[in-house]
């Protein structure tokens, strides 16, 4: 007796399973993913739940004992993943693979499930006693805990939409042995006031498949114990680096970074964010293949209250696309307004020799959107990887010291002048082949962001009507192609002057 057949309706399921003699059944449900409770004691091998009745509980099973001795009782039990109202359903039709990696790490030991699809949930599981008791509920592909040792029982559970779509207990430990060599890829991570959530970036990459790269930390003039993560680090892993340097802000420390590095591609990663185990990986063989300089993955985006979204959500059946400047541009670089996360540096991989071309600039505002347009510029080839391989992790962003917490206090006017400074910024470090395009995208974001505050009252947006008017007047659009075919950017252009 191993299973348990289901016949359900909408209001209700019926269990039934083979009966054995000298037994006592007991119907089991879990709720809200945590321990069994007993629901019910059972009189025969069948019982009829209304579904109403057990809302609450997302999974169940039927144990049963042998009563023929008292001095030998052998409880065991039939699990089954089927939903009591909306819960958790298993799917054979689902082919999935989980495989995981533990380590130790600063904050105790580190899990990383690597898969072949993103799931929605990972349930973990410890065994204690002959059953499997839920430890921990995450929808990260990296985890880290206290509670992972060596040579414990565990398994994993993957889901997509509430399907359960694999399992494994194939937990594989690592700790002194992982050692990566090389560089072809050197990961650059900018920290300041980090400690928190360091020891979970930093244990992402130390767990990705891809072994030929290296780290290299900038600790900005940190407060808090960042260096003292930083160095527990660099004193365990051969291939972490550690610069420590007065703080300066993001940009100045990603300069610093990308100058300390010997990679040949560049990847810049935010400090409580994390990555897939494979997304360097597949970025990687694929930018080598196509002999592309940059290549970009899907983002998978985390807010607290809010479902799971993605950025570049770029769907293909291929394992990559292949864009030229013109179709990049076409396509995705002239609509960065409507989806600024586009110009964000931490989903990618940059060749280093493309990236040392342009700086990121002194102001600690809007400054991906002002280095990433200027740095596609000298780029030819772009690889879009459509899988979702890097997590912005917006739940753990506080507002207590990181860099994220200084956007907070900038002042409306402040603002408006960093935003026409990054916007301008490929002007002057873009390539010049590509001026024409680069006019175009300047003025569309320029009017764009005119037509968001148009109606304010507030006394920036006087000034900055003056200087967009200004700005405007600067370029000749009369020998721009592609101003003049966008007719709905001349119409706004023509409103803004008669203004």
């Amino acid at each position: 007796m191993d299973t348990i057949n289901i016949t359900e309706t909408e209001e209700q399921l019926v269990l039934s399973w083979d009966s054995m003699d000298n037994v006592k059944y007991y119907l089991e449900g879990k709720s809200n993913y945590f321990n069994y409770e007993l629901i019910s004691i059972l009189d025969n091998n069948e019982i009829t739940l209304n579904k109403n009745d057990y809302k609450d509980y997302h999974k169940y099973r039927i144990s049963y004992v042998d009563t023929s001795s008292d001095k030998d009782r052998i409880v065991k039990q039939i699990e089954d993943t089927s939903l009591i109202n909306n819960g958790i359903t298993s799917n054979s039709n689902i082919n999935a693979n989980i495989n995981t990696k533990i380590i130790k790490s600063y904050q105790g030991y580190s899990l990383s499930l690597i898969s072949d699809k993103v799931y929605d949930k990972y349930l973990v599981y410890k065994k204690d006693n002959n059953r499997y008791i839920l430890i921990l509920e995450s929808d990260d592909f990296q985890i880290t805990s206290s509670i992972f040792k060596e040579n414990e029982t565990y398994y994993a559970e993957a889901f997509i939409n509430n399907v359960l779509a694999g399992k494994t207990d194939e937990f594989i430990c690592h700790d002194e042995e992982i050692n990566k060599t090389g560089n072809k890829l050197s990961v650059i991570i900018p920290a300041y006031n980090a400690s928190l959530f360091l020891p979970r970036t930093l244990d992402s990459v130390i767990l990705s498949s891809f072994d030929n790269l290296n780290i290299t930390v900038v600790n900005d003039g940190s407060t808090d114990n960042t260096l003292e993560v930083c160095d527990w680090y660099k004193n365990k892993y051969s291939f972490i680096n550690v610069v420590n340097k007065e703080n300066t802000g993001v940009s100045e420390t990603r300069n610093v970074g990308v100058k300390n590095v010997d990679g040949d591609y560049i990847a810049f990663l935010d400090s409580d964010d994390i990555v897939h185990p494979n997304m360097y990986s597949l970025l990687y063989d694929s930018a080598i293949k196509e002999y592309a300089n940059v290549s970009i993955a899907k983002t998978l985006i985390r807010e607290n209250d809010k479902e799971p979204s993605y950025v570049l959500n770029i769907k293909s059946d291929n394992n990559y696309l292949v864009y030229d400047y013109d179709k990049m541009f076409n396509e995705h670089i002239k609509n960065t307004f409507d989806n600024i996360y586009f110009v964000a540096v931490w989903n990618k991989i940059v060749k280093r020799e493309i990236a040392l071309k342009v700086r990121f600039p002194k102001s600690n505002y809007f400054e991906d959107s002002a280095y990433t347009p200027a740095l596609y510029t000298y780029v030819d080839k772009f690889i879009f990887v459509p899988d979702a391989l890097y997590i912005w992790d917006k739940r753990k962003r506080t507002t207590v010291g990181t860099y994220s917490s200084t956007y907070k206090s900038i002042k409306f006017e402040d603002s408006i002048s960093y935003y026409l400074t990054a916007t301008c910024y490929p002007l002057i470090h873009g390539d010049l082949s590509k001026r024409e395009y680069v006019i175009y995208d300047v003025i569309r974001d320029l009017l764009n962001y005119f037509e968001k505050i148009k109606d304010s009252k507030d006394p920036g947006v006087v000034k900055y009507k003056a200087k967009l008017l200004t700005l405007i007047n600067l370029f000749d659009m009369t020998n721009n192609r592609l101003v003049k075919e966008d007719k709905d950017l001349m119409n706004k252009i023509e409103f803004v002057l008669k203004g």
